[in-house]
């Protein structure tokens, strides 16, 4: 991949050249535009990424000039307070916490969205302004990789400045975010847009969105990259896992249960039935939500970039309920870096692969931190942890606990007033328990964990 990156990066400076930013497409094909969030930042973002991937500074070198106009551009767009609020903006693009397709009344044959129906409901000039950031923190890491000392400087300034605009423009003095969608709590916390002090607020607003769509996703392209890393970084790495599994839309899963061989453009671009949606802008082959993959090897499989080019990794595995077996290796430039873990019947099994010239910093589930050298390692070790799916989770219907002898007996003896609160039952019997987190005190819903617990202990 090193030698086509290092061609399309030249057809990025380019049409960067023409002046009218980052097109959404490069080689440009589309005709004129450019400038666009996310997509324009790709002059930034991706030579950084080459860099990390790879360890070779000449890209840096290279591209350098690229990833500065890129900030610049989008430095010219801001107003006095030093930030974006006009242009075009695509905004969370294609996300789906918006009306839009088959949730409203339509009549034609092909549906052609509104543009309000495709850019979501986080607001769009957030999203620019935060990669707007991100880019801008980027320059500042590549000058000081290059020892570029007073562009390195520069940069990093402009960058506090950046936050701190958007910390009086978009996050109120009691820590409330203007824009309290799944992508921009993601954003405000994975781009360290939040301060400290309103981290654990946001984050809990992130929550509290999920459990109002049964642990779904709602992300659209600026926000789906960051939303599982985001869990996972901030000690919800259940919660992530949780979403990867779901398997109705929109998830991941419901694309390979239809079928699907290749990420979509639209979560919901296939029917449950197969049947195609009249979406006029329907793509079956568009690469942005399969941005799922670096979580599975950076959080899930636990490979991670130390020091450039993997000269030095980590290894920390993290699994989840659902997932009792993981295997997986990145190709380094050094060799491959792998990792295959089970944890079946209260037994971890572990082999790693250490490229050569290379050392890891390996965290193994319930072991010491080591740092390794390069070659091929096994473990083996006894545990009381399971990652088996069980019959009974948050995703179970309250009835069924009701139907379960030992859970029928302990709700009717510890919960006795919901039980017998005809209301209650009439809501919660047909939803499924995440659903009744936002309803329920705390002490309630530590019950009905204890409860699905005995449950799993004595399934029917």
């Amino acid at each position: 991949m090193a030698l086509f990156f290092e061609k399309w990066l030249r057809d990025i400076k380019y049409e960067q050249s023409l002046g009218a930013g980052i097109p959404t497409t490069v080689p440009n094909i589309l005709g004129p535009g450019g400038g666009i969030a996310i997509w324009h930042d790709a002059g930034a973002i991706i030579p950084w990424m080459v860099y990390q991937n790879y360890g070779d500074k000449a890209v840096l070198e290279e591209q350098f000039d690229t990833m500065v106009s890129c900030v610049e551009y989008s430095k010219a767009l801001a107003g006095e307070d030093g930030l974006i609020k006009t242009g075009q903006q695509l905004g969370d693009w294609v996300s789906m916490d918006v009306p839009r397709g088959p949730w409203l009344k339509r009549e034609e044959e092909v549906w052609n969205l509104e543009l309000i129906e495709k850019i979501g409901s986080t607001d769009p000039h957030f999203v620019a302004n935060a990669y707007y950031a991100y880019s801008t923190s980027l320059v500042a890491k590549a000058a000081e990789v290059l020892g570029k000392t007073e562009e390195a400087e520069k940069y990093r300034k402009l960058h506090e400045e950046i936050i701190s605009n958007m910390r009086d423009e978009y996050i109120t003095k009691n820590g409330r975010l203007i824009s309290e969608t799944q992508t921009g709590c993601v954003l405000a916390l994975h781009f360290g847009i939040a301060e400290e002090k309103d981290r654990k607020g946001i984050f809990d607003t992130l929550l509290d969105n999920l459990k109002q769509h049964r642990m779904h996703l709602t992300t659209g392209f600026a926000g789906t990259p960051f939303l599982c890393p985001t869990l996972s970084e901030n000690g919800a790495h259940d919660k992530a896992g949780m979403v990867f599994l779901k398997e109705d839309c929109p998830s991941w899963l419901y694309h390979v249960k239809l079928g699907a061989t290749t990420m979509w453009e639209l979560w919901d671009g296939v029917n449950p039935d197969g049947s195609f949606n009249k979406f006029e802008m329907n793509s079956l082959n568009h690469y942005s939500y399969g941005s799922i993959g670096g979580w599975i090897y950076h959080d899930l499989l636990g490979l991670k970039i130390v020091e450039p080019g993997y000269k030095k990794s980590g290894i920390a595995p993290r699994m989840i309920k659902g997932i009792p077996v993981m295997k997986g290796k990145i190709e380094t430039v050094y060799g491959s870096l792998g990792c295959e873990i089970s944890c079946r019947n209260h037994k971890y099994v572990v082999d790693l692969e250490i490229p050569e010239n290379t050392t890891a910093i390996v965290s193994l589930p319930e072991r010491e931190e080591e740092t390794l050298g390069s070659g091929r390692y096994h473990f083996e070790y006894e545990t009381e942890s399971s990652f088996e799916k069980e019959r009974y989770d948050h995703d179970s219907l309250f009835r069924e606990l009701m139907e379960n002898p030992v859970g029928n007996r302990l709700l009717n003896e510890y919960a006795k007033d919901l039980m017998e609160n005809g209301m209650f039952l009439m809501f919660s019997k047909e939803r499924p328990i995440v659903e009744l987190t936002g309803m329920l005190p705390p002490e309630a819903m530590q019950l009905i964990d204890m409860v699905i617990a005995q449950c799993n202990a004595n399934p029917v």
